[in-house]
């Protein structure tokens, strides 16, 4: 006794599935698929919100944006920037 209920349920399912199938195509339209809705839907979330939730993108996102170690020059000859200087005035004038 327990099966007649779904196996009503199912044929109702199926009409209904049936009914829209055959009006989408009366009117030239697709039927409806959801997945194809939320590939194209836009999530309303900020970037901040998904690095909270999810810290595995916010550790590649750390690796990728840190900068490469920057060698600086602790002295510089003075004589040089002086004469680069020099010449630089007089290639000028």
């Amino acid at each position: 006794m327990s099966d007649i209920p779904n196996i009503a349920k199912q044929e109702e399912l199926s009409n209904y599935n049936t009914r829209h199938t055959v009006i989408a195509k009366i009117n030239n339209m697709e039927p409806y698929d959801i997945c194809k809705d939320l590939i194209n839907t836009k999530c309303n979330i900020t970037f901040g919100q998904v690095l909270d939730i999810c810290p595995k993108l916010k550790n590649e996102l750390s690796k990728n944006l840190k900068l490469d170690k920057v060698q600086f020059i602790s002295s510089i000859d003075k004589e040089t920037i002086l004469h680069n200087m020099n010449s630089t005035h007089k290639k000028g004038s």
